[in-house]
Order: structure tokens, then C-alpha cells, then sequence
């Protein structure tokens, strides 16, 4: 899986004119019977220190995330690290995993030690997050959209749902052109943003981590979208 991420941000109430307008350049994912809008549970590793938020708080090149996401329709879970490069490229790298917050067996651990420098001792579970999605493709870009609404986090004690907030993802090959999708985003005026919504949760609710370095992305998130 490597590719170029490119994301958006808008207000769910910008979400049915994007669908309308996409419908006839893309289609759309269904899962099982008429599943369309499929439910996600990720929970995100760190270090103690949470190495891994602050190198990407400080947008530094080759940067790691590592998560396990559950697809709740499906029952189905992947261990997942995400590796992003000195090229911008993403690149995951993902197995199936019965993981239960921090409790990697062998296989998970080797994994882990050969796609990062971490080790599973060092890591610990920061953030759970939930979310739905909508995916989208077209097969002749070869391009894929995922549309993420409802997110909620919980840390520690504390959780928080932000239910206006849209992030809108498209999912290309390196060097790829202006897709569909992206002429469509600009003629609504929606301009990329760079937002993880791990750092995001982490910002808002983790009391371990300095949040003023996200800050200045926060308020912009609440005058575009959170009110």
C-alpha cells in the first residue's frame, strides 16, 4: 500500500451536495446487506513520552502511526503501521490481529519490530476513536475516497464527539494528476488540509500531551466546522 493522502475537512452539512455531485465519477462501497456507511473502532499505540504524536505534530518526515482498527460490520481486526516518508508517500503495512488493547502476541511483535523502530514493550494504548465511513472509488483513476463523519474519542477518563466534523481523504497513486474528486472539492471551495485525527483526539482530550502545538489547526477546525 503506497500512496499519496490528500484530506479535507468540511461541515456534514456540505456532505450531501459533495455525494450528489460525485455520483457520476464514482461508486460506492457497499458491505454485507446495504451497508454503506460502515462503522469503524481504532485504537492508537504509543510511547510513554508519545514519541510518535509529537514527530507528527512537528510534521517531521518518516513518521510512524501504529493502530489496531476494527471493522465492527465484519468483526474483523487489523494491527496497522503507517509509515510516512520523506516524499510525502504513505505506506501501511497491515495484518489480521485478535489484539486487545496492548496484548500482542509473537507474530504481532515481530511485526511490529521489522515495519518500526518500536518494540511492543514501549508501546502502550493512547487513544481509542470511533467513527463511520463511506468509501468511494474510481476504477479508472484508480483512486479511492474514504468520507469519515461522527468521530468520537476517549482517553483516560475523558471522551468527546465532534458531529459536524467531515474528513474527506482521497487515496491516490504517487504522482498522480488532479483527480475528479479533488476539481470537485475545489470548486466547493474545500482546500486540502493536513489533519490525523489521531493527533486530533490526542489534542483535545489527552492531558499527557502539550496541545498548544496543535492548537492553531483546532481553531480553525472550530470556525469551519465544529459550531
Amino acid at each position: 500500500m503506497d500512496r499519496v493522502d490528500v484530506k479535507f475537512i468540511l461541515h456534514t452539512n456540505q456532505l450531501s451536495l459533495l455525494l450528489q455531485e460525485a455520483k457520476g465519477n464514482y461508486e460506492i462501497l457497499q458491505i454485507g446487506d446495504n451497508i454503506l456507511n460502515s462503522e469503524y473502532h481504532t485504537v492508537y499505540y504509543d510511547t510513554a513520552d508519545c514519541c510518535m504524536y509529537y514527530l507528527h505534530v512537528k510534521e517531521r518526515a518518516n513518521r510512524y502511526k501504529i493502530r489496531v482498527r476494527e471493522y465492527v460490520d465484519s468483526s474483523t481486526k487489523f494491527l496497522e503501521i503507517k509509515f510516512k516518508n520523506n516524499k510525502g508517500n504513505t505506506l501501511k503495512s497491515r495484518i489480521k490481529t485478535e489484539n486487545s488493547m496492548g496484548c500482542f502476541n509473537a507474530e504481532e511483535a515481530d511485526f511490529i519490530s521489522s515495519n518500526s523502530p518500536f518494540a511492543t514493550q514501549e508501546l502502550l494504548p493512547i487513544l481509542s476513536n470511533r467513527f463511520k465511513r463511506i468509501t468511494l472509488a474510481n476504477r479508472e483513476w484508480k483512486e479511492r475516497i474514504t468520507i469519515d463523519t461522527y468521530a468520537e474519542f476517549s482517553c483516560q477518563q475523558s471522551s468527546i464527539s465532534l458531529g459536524n466534523l467531515v474528513v474527506c481523504e482521497i487515496k491516490k497513486n504517487p504522482g498522480q494528476h488532479m483527480t475528479p474528486m479533488e476539481h470537485l472539492l475545489r470548486k466547493m471551495r474545500i482546500h486540502p488540509f493536513r489533519i490525523s485525527k489521531y493527533i486530533l483526539g490526542s489534542s483535545l482530550i489527552n492531558s499527557n500531551v502539550r496541545p498548544n502545538l496543535y492548537k492553531p489547526k483546532i481553531i480553525l477546525l472550530n470556525k469551519k466546522t465544529l459550531s
